[in-house]
C-alpha cells in the first residue's frame, strides 16, 4: 500500500468510527468550489486534503517525507447564534464538530506515517446555509524502496590467515 494511501485511508476510516455525524468523507478534489458543475454532497462532510511532500533521505532504500493533511469540515448552517434564539444550541454546536476533528485524530498514526499533530484550524468561510472549517495536521511519512527490487553489487570476501 501506497504511504499517500495508507494515511488517506486511515484518516477516512477514524472519521467513519468516531465521527458518526459525518455524513460523507473523500478526498478534497474542488467539488465545493463549482457546486453546479459537481453533485450535491451531503452535509455534514470532511474532505480530506494531502498537501505537498518534502522529502529527505533516511537511509539507502528510504525516506521521510513532510507534509501537511488538510481536513476541510463543511457543516450546515442555518441558525442564529445571539443569546437565547431558538438556534443558539444547534450554532454552539458547529463549534463541538469543528473541536471534534482534532479531538479524533490527534492521536492517529499509521505504519508509514506518524502521529498527527495539528498545526491550525480555522474558520475558512461562511457560505448561504454553510460553514466552512479546516483543520490541518503536520505528519512525517515514511516510505522505502522494496529491498528485493534493489539489485546489490556482489562483494566477495575471503579470510587470508597468516
Amino acid at each position: 500500500m501506497s504511504v499517500r494511501r495508507e494515511l488517506y485511508t486511515t484518516v477516512r476510516d477514524r472519521i467513519r468510527a468516531e465521527m458518526p455525524w459525518v455524513r460523507w468523507i473523500d478526498l478534497q478534489k474542488g467539488q465545493m468550489d463549482i457546486p453546479a458543475k459537481t453533485y450535491p454532497l451531503p452535509l455534514p462532510c470532511a474532505l480530506v486534503d494531502i498537501k505537498q511532500v518534502t522529502w529527505d533521505s533516511y537511509t539507502d532504500l528510504s525516506q521521510l517525507g513532510q507534509t501537511i493533511i488538510a481536513i476541510w469540515l463543511y457543516l450546515d448552517h442555518s441558525g442564529d447564534s445571539l443569546k437565547d434564539t431558538e438556534m443558539e444550541e444547534q450554532s454552539l454546536e458547529l463549534m463541538d464538530r469543528m473541536d471534534d476533528v482534532y479531538q479524533k485524530l490527534g492521536d492517529l498514526s499509521g505504519q508509514s506515517f506518524k502521529r498527527l499533530v495539528r498545526s491550525s484550524d480555522q474558520v475558512v468561510s461562511y457560505k448561504p446555509r454553510m460553514v466552512v472549517f479546516r483543520c490541518d495536521f503536520s505528519t512525517t511519512l515514511i516510505d522505502s524502496i522494496d529491498q528485493r527490487r534493489v539489485q546489490l553489487p556482489q562483494i566477495e570476501i575471503t579470510a587470508q590467515f597468516p
